[in-house]
């Protein structure tokens, strides 16, 4: 919850109106909601990237845009964790991932 509403105060900072920062976020819940391909065949083409620059803009990576979600960094949790045997190793991998 803290991370989305992170993000919609990026988007807000990102729009030029609040209009647009409201399409954006739209479009960014479809994409989650139905997926990449569904949510541009549902805009028209310059909506859907007059909405993408807007969503770049905010910090959002085509990796994020194309998954639909946005992982948040886990290097900290992971940097300082002793691991106790090469199974343990691997399912932190595996966590990572």
């Amino acid at each position: 919850m803290i991370l989305l509403r992170y993000l919609e105060t990026r988007i807000n900072t990102a729009a030029k109106t609040s209009g647009q920062a409201k399409a954006a976020i739209g479009c960014w819940a479809l994409i989650k909601a139905y997926g990449w391909e569904k949510a541009r065949e549902m805009s028209s083409k310059p909506t859907w990237y007059r909405n993408l620059a807007v969503l770049r803009a905010a910090g959002l990576s085509d990796a994020d845009l194309s998954a639909g979600t946005v992982v948040p960094f886990r290097r900290s949790l992971m940097e300082f964790q002793m691991v106790e045997s090469w199974d343990h190793l691997q399912q932190l991998r595996r966590l990572a991932a």
